[in-house]
Protein backbone atom coordinates (compact mmCIF):
# COMPACT_ATOMS: atom_id res chain seq x y z
CA UNK A 1 0.00 0.00 0.00
CA UNK A 2 1.08 3.40 -0.58
CA UNK A 3 3.14 5.39 2.02
CA UNK A 4 1.12 8.56 1.73
CA UNK A 5 -2.22 6.11 3.04
CA UNK A 6 -3.17 8.49 6.43
CA UNK A 7 -6.69 5.93 7.15
CA UNK A 8 -6.79 1.96 7.60
CA UNK A 9 -10.44 0.01 8.71
CA UNK A 10 -10.61 -3.37 8.22
CA UNK A 11 -12.75 -4.00 11.69
CA UNK A 12 -15.47 -6.27 12.00
CA UNK A 13 -14.64 -8.89 9.79
CA UNK A 14 -12.98 -12.45 10.46
CA UNK A 15 -9.25 -12.05 9.50
CA UNK A 16 -7.21 -14.68 11.31
CA UNK A 17 -3.81 -15.33 11.60
CA UNK A 18 -1.14 -12.16 12.86
CA UNK A 19 -0.77 -8.70 12.33
CA UNK A 20 1.65 -8.37 9.49
CA UNK A 21 4.66 -6.55 10.13
CA UNK A 22 4.81 -4.81 6.92
CA UNK A 23 2.05 -2.33 8.54
CA UNK A 24 5.08 -0.42 9.45
CA UNK A 25 5.65 0.63 5.48
CA UNK A 26 2.49 3.15 6.25
CA UNK A 27 4.41 5.59 7.66
CA UNK A 28 2.12 8.64 7.50
CA UNK A 29 -0.67 6.52 9.05
CA UNK A 30 -2.87 8.47 11.20
CA UNK A 31 -5.85 6.25 12.08
CA UNK A 32 -5.63 2.86 12.09
CA UNK A 33 -8.35 0.30 13.23
CA UNK A 34 -8.83 -3.97 12.55
CA UNK A 35 -10.90 -4.18 15.97
CA UNK A 36 -13.29 -7.67 16.05
CA UNK A 37 -11.30 -9.75 14.15
CA UNK A 38 -9.59 -13.01 14.81
CA UNK A 39 -6.59 -11.44 14.74
CA UNK A 40 -3.68 -13.31 16.65
CA UNK A 41 0.24 -13.42 18.04
CA UNK A 42 1.94 -10.47 18.98
CA UNK A 43 1.21 -6.76 18.16
CA UNK A 44 4.36 -6.33 15.60
CA UNK A 45 7.00 -3.76 17.22
CA UNK A 46 7.43 -2.24 13.09
CA UNK A 47 3.97 -0.03 14.56
CA UNK A 48 6.05 2.37 15.80
CA UNK A 49 7.25 2.95 12.28
CA UNK A 50 3.84 4.71 11.52
CA UNK A 51 5.16 7.84 13.52
CA UNK A 52 2.03 9.94 12.60
CA UNK A 53 -0.14 7.26 14.08
CA UNK A 54 -2.79 9.15 16.26
CA UNK A 55 -5.88 6.57 16.74
CA UNK A 56 -5.23 2.92 17.19
CA UNK A 57 -7.94 0.06 17.61
CA UNK A 58 -7.12 -2.90 18.01
CA UNK A 59 -10.20 -4.52 21.17
CA UNK A 60 -11.78 -7.54 20.29
CA UNK A 61 -9.26 -10.26 18.54
CA UNK A 62 -6.84 -12.82 20.54
CA UNK A 63 -3.33 -10.54 20.41
CA UNK A 64 -0.83 -11.84 23.49
CA UNK A 65 2.36 -10.93 24.98
CA UNK A 66 3.62 -7.81 26.06
CA UNK A 67 2.25 -4.09 25.03
CA UNK A 68 5.41 -3.21 22.54
CA UNK A 69 7.99 -1.07 23.96
CA UNK A 70 8.49 0.91 20.44
CA UNK A 71 4.63 2.08 21.14
CA UNK A 72 6.28 4.27 23.06
CA UNK A 73 7.71 6.63 20.68
CA UNK A 74 4.46 7.20 19.06
CA UNK A 75 3.92 10.65 20.84
CA UNK A 76 1.48 11.52 19.21
CA UNK A 77 -1.24 9.37 20.23
CA UNK A 78 -4.62 10.50 21.58
CA UNK A 79 -6.53 7.33 21.69
CA UNK A 80 -5.69 3.71 22.20
CA UNK A 81 -7.78 0.60 22.38
CA UNK A 82 -6.59 -3.02 23.27
CA UNK A 83 -9.33 -4.02 25.27
CA UNK A 84 -10.49 -7.78 25.05
CA UNK A 85 -6.99 -9.68 23.96
CA UNK A 86 -4.93 -11.86 25.73
CA UNK A 87 -2.24 -9.26 26.60
CA UNK A 88 -0.25 -9.80 29.24
CA UNK A 89 3.07 -8.65 31.66
CA UNK A 90 3.09 -5.07 33.00
CA UNK A 91 1.25 -2.10 31.78
CA UNK A 92 4.10 0.09 30.21
CA UNK A 93 5.43 3.60 32.27
CA UNK A 94 5.46 5.29 29.02
CA UNK A 95 1.86 5.37 28.56
CA UNK A 96 1.82 8.33 31.05
CA UNK A 97 4.19 10.22 28.90
CA UNK A 98 2.06 10.49 26.45
CA UNK A 99 1.27 14.36 25.90
CA UNK A 100 -2.27 14.07 23.74
CA UNK A 101 -3.29 10.81 25.36
CA UNK A 102 -6.97 11.32 26.16
CA UNK A 103 -8.48 7.75 25.45
CA UNK A 104 -6.89 4.25 26.90
CA UNK A 105 -8.39 0.95 27.40
CA UNK A 106 -6.43 -1.85 28.23
CA UNK A 107 -9.70 -3.76 29.70
CA UNK A 108 -10.17 -7.57 29.90
CA UNK A 109 -6.54 -8.54 29.21
CA UNK A 110 -4.03 -10.46 31.62
CA UNK A 111 -2.41 -7.22 32.80
CA UNK A 112 -0.51 -7.52 36.03
CA UNK A 113 1.73 -5.06 38.41
CA UNK A 114 0.88 -1.67 39.83
CA UNK A 115 -1.41 0.82 38.06
CA UNK A 116 0.16 4.31 37.94
CA UNK A 117 -1.55 7.64 38.73
CA UNK A 118 0.08 9.53 36.49
CA UNK A 119 -0.79 11.08 32.61
CA UNK A 120 -3.51 9.59 31.70
CA UNK A 121 -4.22 7.37 34.57
CA UNK A 122 -4.89 10.55 36.68
CA UNK A 123 -8.53 10.92 35.00
CA UNK A 124 -10.26 8.04 35.68
CA UNK A 125 -13.01 8.73 32.78
CA UNK A 126 -9.94 8.52 30.40
CA UNK A 127 -8.71 4.94 31.18
CA UNK A 128 -10.53 1.50 31.65
CA UNK A 129 -8.48 -1.89 32.67
CA UNK A 130 -11.26 -3.73 34.37
CA UNK A 131 -10.72 -7.44 34.20
CA UNK A 132 -7.12 -7.30 34.60
CA UNK A 133 -7.42 -9.25 37.87
CA UNK A 134 -3.96 -8.86 39.13
CA UNK A 135 -3.41 -5.46 38.83
CA UNK A 136 -3.06 -3.27 42.18
CA UNK A 137 -2.73 0.48 43.34
CA UNK A 138 -3.48 3.22 41.05
CA UNK A 139 -6.42 5.64 41.86
CA UNK A 140 -8.23 5.06 45.02
CA UNK A 141 -11.67 5.08 43.22
CA UNK A 142 -10.66 1.97 41.49
CA UNK A 143 -10.81 0.13 44.18
CA UNK A 144 -7.92 -1.93 43.34
CA UNK A 145 -5.51 -3.77 46.27
CA UNK A 146 -2.73 -2.35 47.35
CA UNK A 147 0.32 -3.25 46.10
CA UNK A 148 2.97 -5.63 47.92
CA UNK A 149 6.21 -3.81 48.35
CA UNK A 150 7.92 -7.22 49.83
CA UNK A 151 10.94 -8.66 47.81
CA UNK A 152 10.46 -11.40 45.36
CA UNK A 153 11.94 -14.14 48.11
CA UNK A 154 9.16 -12.83 50.99
CA UNK A 155 6.77 -12.93 48.42
CA UNK A 156 7.48 -16.80 47.31
CA UNK A 157 7.76 -17.54 51.11
CA UNK A 158 4.06 -16.04 51.78
CA UNK A 159 3.11 -17.36 48.71
CA UNK A 160 3.68 -20.78 50.04
CA UNK A 161 2.09 -20.22 53.65
CA UNK A 162 -1.07 -18.87 51.42
CA UNK A 163 -1.11 -22.35 48.98
CA UNK A 164 -0.46 -24.04 52.49
CA UNK A 165 -3.30 -22.32 54.47
CA UNK A 166 -5.40 -22.43 51.58
CA UNK A 167 -5.34 -26.31 51.31
CA UNK A 168 -5.68 -26.85 54.75
CA UNK A 169 -8.50 -24.53 54.90
CA UNK A 170 -10.28 -26.21 51.98
CA UNK A 171 -10.26 -29.57 53.39
CA UNK A 172 -11.29 -28.67 57.14
CA UNK A 173 -14.30 -26.77 55.06
CA UNK A 174 -15.40 -29.73 52.88
CA UNK A 175 -14.74 -32.22 56.14
CA UNK A 176 -17.04 -29.38 57.91
CA UNK A 177 -20.14 -29.46 55.09
CA UNK A 178 -19.41 -33.66 54.47
CA UNK A 179 -20.18 -33.48 58.88
CA UNK A 180 -22.86 -31.30 58.33
CA UNK A 181 -24.55 -32.83 55.28
CA UNK A 182 -24.80 -36.12 57.39
CA UNK A 183 -25.93 -35.28 60.34
CA UNK A 184 -28.23 -32.34 59.37
CA UNK A 185 -29.66 -33.97 56.32
CA UNK A 186 -28.83 -37.93 56.12
CA UNK A 187 -28.89 -38.74 59.94
CA UNK A 188 -32.58 -40.54 59.80
CA UNK A 189 -30.99 -42.74 57.19
CA UNK A 190 -30.38 -45.26 59.58
CA UNK A 191 -34.06 -45.93 60.50
CA UNK A 192 -36.11 -48.23 58.23
CA UNK A 193 -39.27 -46.04 58.20
CA UNK A 194 -37.82 -42.77 57.05
CA UNK A 195 -40.21 -42.30 54.00
CA UNK A 196 -43.16 -41.18 56.76
CA UNK A 197 -40.75 -38.14 58.21
CA UNK A 198 -38.22 -37.06 55.21
CA UNK A 199 -36.54 -33.26 55.74
CA UNK A 200 -38.26 -31.06 53.38
CA UNK A 201 -37.60 -27.64 53.57
CA UNK A 202 -40.39 -25.62 51.42
CA UNK A 203 -40.25 -22.13 50.03
CA UNK A 204 -44.03 -22.09 50.98
CA UNK A 205 -44.33 -22.75 55.30
CA UNK A 206 -47.83 -23.70 54.27
CA UNK A 207 -46.40 -26.32 51.77
CA UNK A 208 -46.13 -29.79 53.39
CA UNK A 209 -45.38 -32.72 50.81
CA UNK A 210 -43.70 -35.64 51.83
CA UNK A 211 -41.25 -37.75 50.04
CA UNK A 212 -43.02 -41.03 50.08
CA UNK A 213 -45.91 -38.53 48.46
CA UNK A 214 -44.03 -37.79 45.61
CA UNK A 215 -43.09 -41.35 44.87
CA UNK A 216 -46.69 -42.65 44.95
CA UNK A 217 -47.18 -39.83 42.51
CA UNK A 218 -45.09 -40.89 40.39
CA UNK A 219 -45.67 -44.98 40.64
CA UNK A 220 -42.22 -44.84 42.43
CA UNK A 221 -40.37 -42.44 39.92
CA UNK A 222 -41.74 -44.54 36.94
CA UNK A 223 -40.06 -43.90 33.45
CA UNK A 224 -43.62 -42.81 31.98
CA UNK A 225 -43.87 -39.85 33.99
CA UNK A 226 -40.32 -38.14 33.00
CA UNK A 227 -40.61 -34.79 31.65
CA UNK A 228 -37.02 -34.46 30.91
CA UNK A 229 -33.21 -36.42 31.59
CA UNK A 230 -29.69 -35.61 32.11
CA UNK A 231 -26.88 -35.80 33.98
CA UNK A 232 -27.99 -34.30 37.10
CA UNK A 233 -30.99 -35.95 37.26
CA UNK A 234 -34.90 -36.56 36.03
CA UNK A 235 -37.57 -34.31 36.04
CA UNK A 236 -41.29 -35.75 36.69
CA UNK A 237 -44.46 -34.77 36.12
CA UNK A 238 -46.91 -35.78 39.05
CA UNK A 239 -50.31 -35.03 40.59
CA UNK A 240 -50.30 -34.48 44.38
CA UNK A 241 -53.70 -34.78 46.17
CA UNK A 242 -54.50 -31.33 47.70
CA UNK A 243 -54.46 -31.42 51.54
CA UNK A 244 -57.73 -29.38 51.90
CA UNK A 245 -60.12 -30.59 48.97
CA UNK A 246 -60.19 -33.45 46.65
CA UNK A 247 -58.66 -31.13 43.73
CA UNK A 248 -55.34 -32.73 42.32
CA UNK A 249 -52.31 -30.03 41.77
CA UNK A 250 -50.01 -31.16 38.45
CA UNK A 251 -46.23 -30.65 39.71
CA UNK A 252 -42.82 -30.97 38.50
CA UNK A 253 -40.37 -32.98 40.51
CA UNK A 254 -36.37 -32.81 39.78
CA UNK A 255 -34.71 -36.01 41.37
CA UNK A 256 -30.81 -35.38 41.55
CA UNK A 257 -28.65 -37.68 40.76
CA UNK A 258 -26.75 -38.03 44.09
CA UNK A 259 -23.50 -39.57 42.55
CA UNK A 260 -22.98 -36.15 40.77
CA UNK A 261 -21.50 -33.94 43.59
CA UNK A 262 -21.71 -31.33 40.79
CA UNK A 263 -25.61 -32.02 40.76
CA UNK A 264 -26.10 -31.74 44.42
CA UNK A 265 -24.18 -28.77 45.09
CA UNK A 266 -26.24 -26.79 42.59
CA UNK A 267 -29.39 -28.14 43.93
CA UNK A 268 -28.28 -26.14 47.09
CA UNK A 269 -27.83 -23.07 45.08
CA UNK A 270 -30.98 -23.47 42.88
CA UNK A 271 -33.07 -23.87 46.09
CA UNK A 272 -30.97 -21.01 48.14
CA UNK A 273 -31.03 -18.84 45.15
CA UNK A 274 -35.08 -18.90 44.35
CA UNK A 275 -36.45 -19.57 47.90
CA UNK A 276 -36.90 -15.62 48.10
CA UNK A 277 -38.06 -15.02 44.66
CA UNK A 278 -41.51 -13.27 43.64
CA UNK A 279 -41.89 -12.85 40.43
CA UNK A 280 -44.39 -14.31 37.85
CA UNK A 281 -41.50 -14.86 34.94
CA UNK A 282 -39.27 -16.69 37.42
CA UNK A 283 -40.24 -20.40 38.15
CA UNK A 284 -41.40 -21.35 41.51
CA UNK A 285 -39.79 -24.04 43.67
CA UNK A 286 -42.67 -25.52 46.36
CA UNK A 287 -39.83 -27.41 47.97
CA UNK A 288 -37.12 -29.60 48.90
CA UNK A 289 -36.96 -32.86 49.93
CA UNK A 290 -34.17 -34.64 50.89
CA UNK A 291 -35.10 -37.99 52.32
CA UNK A 292 -34.49 -42.34 51.60
CA UNK A 293 -36.02 -44.24 49.30
CA UNK A 294 -37.57 -47.54 50.13
CA UNK A 295 -34.26 -49.47 49.91
CA UNK A 296 -32.26 -47.03 51.89
CA UNK A 297 -30.96 -45.03 49.02
CA UNK A 298 -30.26 -41.45 49.79
CA UNK A 299 -32.56 -38.57 47.48
CA UNK A 300 -33.05 -35.34 47.10
CA UNK A 301 -35.79 -33.68 45.19
CA UNK A 302 -37.02 -30.81 43.84
CA UNK A 303 -40.62 -29.77 43.41
CA UNK A 304 -41.64 -27.10 40.82
CA UNK A 305 -44.28 -25.39 39.53
CA UNK A 306 -45.79 -27.53 36.57
CA UNK A 307 -44.95 -25.94 33.13
CA UNK A 308 -47.41 -27.38 30.87
CA UNK A 309 -46.25 -26.21 27.54
CA UNK A 310 -42.59 -27.47 28.05
CA UNK A 311 -39.39 -24.91 27.47
CA UNK A 312 -39.20 -22.31 24.78
CA UNK A 313 -36.53 -24.87 22.94
CA UNK A 314 -39.03 -27.08 22.60
CA UNK A 315 -41.50 -25.20 20.81
CA UNK A 316 -38.05 -23.48 18.71
CA UNK A 317 -36.56 -26.69 17.82
CA UNK A 318 -38.71 -29.67 18.46
CA UNK A 319 -42.28 -28.62 18.40
CA UNK A 320 -44.22 -29.72 14.70
CA UNK A 321 -45.19 -26.96 12.97
CA UNK A 322 -48.95 -26.97 13.84
CA UNK A 323 -47.44 -25.49 17.35
CA UNK A 324 -46.00 -22.78 15.88
CA UNK A 325 -44.76 -19.73 18.00
CA UNK A 326 -45.92 -16.37 16.26
CA UNK A 327 -44.15 -13.38 16.20
CA UNK A 328 -46.23 -11.77 18.59
CA UNK A 329 -45.74 -14.51 20.88
CA UNK A 330 -41.98 -14.35 20.57
CA UNK A 331 -41.59 -10.54 21.27
CA UNK A 332 -43.69 -11.46 24.44
CA UNK A 333 -41.41 -14.07 25.97
CA UNK A 334 -38.36 -11.70 24.85
CA UNK A 335 -40.43 -8.85 27.14
CA UNK A 336 -40.95 -11.78 29.59
CA UNK A 337 -37.11 -12.73 30.06
CA UNK A 338 -35.57 -9.16 30.25
CA UNK A 339 -38.34 -8.30 33.14
CA UNK A 340 -37.01 -11.58 34.71
CA UNK A 341 -33.54 -10.48 34.76
CA UNK A 342 -33.97 -6.83 35.37
CA UNK A 343 -35.92 -8.51 38.48
CA UNK A 344 -33.02 -10.80 39.95
CA UNK A 345 -30.10 -7.95 39.00
CA UNK A 346 -31.50 -4.97 40.52
CA UNK A 347 -35.16 -5.61 42.75
CA UNK A 348 -34.63 -9.14 44.30
CA UNK A 349 -32.73 -7.82 47.28
CA UNK A 350 -29.21 -9.30 46.85
CA UNK A 351 -28.44 -9.28 43.18
CA UNK A 352 -28.43 -12.58 41.12
CA UNK A 353 -26.66 -13.34 38.52
CA UNK A 354 -28.23 -16.73 36.73
CA UNK A 355 -24.89 -17.95 34.82
CA UNK A 356 -27.03 -20.27 32.12
CA UNK A 357 -29.49 -17.97 30.20
CA UNK A 358 -30.81 -20.30 27.23
CA UNK A 359 -33.61 -21.61 26.00
CA UNK A 360 -34.27 -24.78 27.56
CA UNK A 361 -34.17 -22.98 30.66
CA UNK A 362 -37.24 -20.99 30.10
CA UNK A 363 -40.57 -22.73 31.05
CA UNK A 364 -43.79 -21.48 29.52
CA UNK A 365 -47.28 -21.60 31.41
CA UNK A 366 -50.79 -23.25 30.67
CA UNK A 367 -50.95 -19.15 29.01
CA UNK A 368 -47.62 -19.30 27.06
CA UNK A 369 -46.40 -17.11 30.18
CA UNK A 370 -42.60 -17.22 30.29
CA UNK A 371 -40.52 -18.56 33.14
CA UNK A 372 -37.03 -18.46 34.01
CA UNK A 373 -35.85 -21.82 35.83
CA UNK A 374 -32.70 -23.86 36.40
CA UNK A 375 -30.51 -21.39 38.76
CA UNK A 376 -28.42 -24.15 39.46
CA UNK A 377 -25.09 -22.19 38.48
CA UNK A 378 -26.76 -19.41 39.23
CA UNK A 379 -24.23 -16.44 41.93
CA UNK A 380 -24.75 -13.76 44.29
CA UNK A 381 -22.94 -10.52 43.48
CA UNK A 382 -22.52 -9.25 47.04
CA UNK A 383 -21.36 -12.87 48.03
CA UNK A 384 -19.11 -13.56 45.09
CA UNK A 385 -18.13 -10.05 44.36
CA UNK A 386 -14.34 -11.00 44.37
CA UNK A 387 -14.52 -13.94 43.18
CA UNK A 388 -13.03 -15.15 39.33
CA UNK A 389 -15.00 -17.98 37.56
CA UNK A 390 -13.66 -20.62 35.44
CA UNK A 391 -16.18 -21.11 32.26
CA UNK A 392 -19.58 -21.13 33.44
CA UNK A 393 -22.52 -21.47 31.30
CA UNK A 394 -23.59 -23.44 28.15
CA UNK A 395 -21.54 -23.10 25.12
CA UNK A 396 -22.70 -20.74 22.31
CA UNK A 397 -24.61 -18.43 24.96
CA UNK A 398 -21.68 -18.08 27.29
CA UNK A 399 -19.95 -14.37 27.08
CA UNK A 400 -16.65 -14.27 26.03
CA UNK A 401 -15.35 -13.43 28.99
CA UNK A 402 -16.10 -16.13 31.05
CA UNK A 403 -14.01 -18.18 29.18
CA UNK A 404 -10.91 -15.71 30.23
CA UNK A 405 -11.59 -16.28 33.42
CA UNK A 406 -13.13 -13.08 34.67
CA UNK A 407 -15.57 -12.52 37.12
CA UNK A 408 -19.18 -13.50 36.92
CA UNK A 409 -21.56 -10.19 36.41
CA UNK A 410 -24.70 -8.76 34.83
CA UNK A 411 -23.19 -8.35 31.83
CA UNK A 412 -22.74 -11.95 31.24
CA UNK A 413 -26.53 -12.59 31.53
CA UNK A 414 -27.17 -9.89 29.41
CA UNK A 415 -24.67 -11.09 26.83
CA UNK A 416 -26.45 -15.01 27.17
CA UNK A 417 -30.04 -13.02 26.37
CA UNK A 418 -28.67 -11.56 23.37
CA UNK A 419 -28.03 -14.74 21.64
CA UNK A 420 -30.98 -15.59 23.13
CA UNK A 421 -33.23 -12.94 21.30
CA UNK A 422 -31.32 -13.84 17.61
CA UNK A 423 -31.67 -17.37 18.01
CA UNK A 424 -35.73 -16.56 18.46
CA UNK A 425 -35.72 -14.49 15.15
CA UNK A 426 -33.67 -17.24 13.46
CA UNK A 427 -34.79 -20.46 14.76
CA UNK A 428 -30.84 -21.34 14.49
CA UNK A 429 -29.12 -23.01 17.22
CA UNK A 430 -25.95 -20.76 18.17
CA UNK A 431 -24.33 -24.08 18.72
CA UNK A 432 -25.91 -25.48 14.90
CA UNK A 433 -23.76 -26.90 12.62
CA UNK A 434 -23.09 -24.27 10.17
CA UNK A 435 -21.26 -22.70 13.04
CA UNK A 436 -17.99 -22.79 13.99
CA UNK A 437 -14.74 -20.67 14.94
CA UNK A 438 -15.53 -18.80 11.50
CA UNK A 439 -18.91 -18.07 12.15
CA UNK A 440 -20.87 -17.46 14.84
CA UNK A 441 -24.90 -17.41 14.99
CA UNK A 442 -23.86 -12.84 15.75
CA UNK A 443 -21.88 -12.47 12.78
CA UNK A 444 -24.53 -14.21 10.76
CA UNK A 445 -27.19 -11.61 12.10
CA UNK A 446 -24.87 -8.84 11.80
CA UNK A 447 -23.83 -9.45 8.13
CA UNK A 448 -27.47 -9.74 7.17
CA UNK A 449 -28.17 -6.12 9.19
CA UNK A 450 -30.06 -3.88 7.80
CA UNK A 451 -30.88 -4.31 4.42
CA UNK A 452 -31.01 -8.26 4.43
CA UNK A 453 -32.89 -9.38 7.36
CA UNK A 454 -35.48 -11.16 5.49
CA UNK A 455 -32.35 -13.78 4.48
CA UNK A 456 -31.98 -14.87 8.16
CA UNK A 457 -35.66 -15.04 9.26
CA UNK A 458 -36.79 -18.45 10.80
CA UNK A 459 -38.71 -19.57 8.12
CA UNK A 460 -41.84 -19.93 9.91
CA UNK A 461 -42.20 -16.30 10.98
CA UNK A 462 -41.19 -15.96 7.18
CA UNK A 463 -44.41 -17.75 6.08
CA UNK A 464 -46.11 -15.59 8.28
CA UNK A 465 -45.01 -12.04 7.26
CA UNK A 466 -45.19 -13.15 3.36
CA UNK A 467 -48.82 -14.14 4.04
CA UNK A 468 -49.20 -10.12 4.07
CA UNK A 469 -47.48 -9.78 0.73
CA UNK A 470 -50.77 -9.21 -1.05
CA UNK A 471 -51.51 -6.04 -2.39
CA UNK A 472 -54.08 -4.87 0.08
CA UNK A 473 -51.39 -5.78 3.14
CA UNK A 474 -48.05 -4.46 2.30
CA UNK A 475 -48.06 -2.49 5.08
CA UNK A 476 -48.21 -5.42 7.57
CA UNK A 477 -45.65 -7.12 5.80
CA UNK A 478 -43.31 -3.87 6.36
CA UNK A 479 -44.53 -3.21 9.89
CA UNK A 480 -43.61 -7.14 10.99
CA UNK A 481 -40.16 -7.02 9.08
CA UNK A 482 -39.29 -3.54 10.35
CA UNK A 483 -40.20 -5.02 14.00
CA UNK A 484 -38.36 -8.19 13.38
CA UNK A 485 -35.45 -6.16 12.38
CA UNK A 486 -34.93 -4.40 15.71
CA UNK A 487 -35.38 -7.25 17.67
CA UNK A 488 -32.43 -8.57 16.10
CA UNK A 489 -31.10 -4.94 16.53
CA UNK A 490 -31.59 -5.36 20.09
CA UNK A 491 -29.59 -8.76 20.05
CA UNK A 492 -26.90 -7.84 18.75
CA UNK A 493 -26.28 -4.96 20.85
CA UNK A 494 -26.61 -7.21 24.08
CA UNK A 495 -24.11 -9.12 22.86
CA UNK A 496 -21.65 -7.16 22.02
CA UNK A 497 -18.15 -8.23 22.87
CA UNK A 498 -17.43 -5.42 25.38
CA UNK A 499 -19.03 -5.96 28.25
CA UNK A 500 -19.65 -2.12 29.25
CA UNK A 501 -21.46 -1.69 25.66
CA UNK A 502 -24.08 -3.80 26.47
CA UNK A 503 -27.95 -2.63 27.36
CA UNK A 504 -29.10 -2.71 30.63
CA UNK A 505 -32.31 -4.46 31.31
CA UNK A 506 -34.21 -1.69 31.72
CA UNK A 507 -34.00 -0.25 28.54
CA UNK A 508 -34.34 -3.57 26.81
CA UNK A 509 -37.73 -3.42 27.99
CA UNK A 510 -38.30 -0.32 27.16
CA UNK A 511 -37.14 -1.02 23.80
CA UNK A 512 -39.10 -4.50 23.47
CA UNK A 513 -42.05 -2.65 24.57
CA UNK A 514 -41.63 0.08 21.82
CA UNK A 515 -41.92 -2.67 19.41
CA UNK A 516 -44.77 -4.29 20.66
CA UNK A 517 -46.84 -1.07 20.47
CA UNK A 518 -45.67 -0.66 16.94
CA UNK A 519 -46.82 -4.69 16.49
CA UNK A 520 -50.06 -4.13 18.06
CA UNK A 521 -50.79 -1.49 15.28
CA UNK A 522 -51.42 -4.11 13.05
CA UNK A 523 -52.98 -6.83 14.90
Amino acid sequence: MPSQSLYLSLSHNMLIGPLPEEVGSLINLVEFYVENNLLSGDIPETISQCQALQYIYLQGNAFQGSIPSSLGTLKDLQEIDLSSNNLSGYIPNFLEDFPNLYYLNLSFNNFVGEVTKHGVFANKSAFDIQGNQKLCGGLSILHLLPCSKQSPKEKHKNMALVVILSVTSFLIFSIFILYFLKTHYLSKSKKKDLLSSPECVPSDPRVNISYSELANATDGFSEQWIISAGSSGSVYRARLQAKNDNNEKLVAVKVINLQDSEALRSSFVECEATKNLRHRNVIKIITLCLSTDSRGNESNAIVYEYMPNGSLDDWLHHKKDSKNLGFGRRLSIAIDMASALDYIHHHSGTPIIHCDIKASNILLDADMVACLGEFGLARFVEKNSGDSTQFRGTIGYACPEYGTGNMVSKYGDIYSYGILLLEMITGKRPTGDMFNDNLSLRDYVRRSMPYNVIDVLDERLLIEIEKHDASDEPHIKRTKLECASLMLEVGLLCSEEIPERRMRTRDIINELNGIREMFMQIT
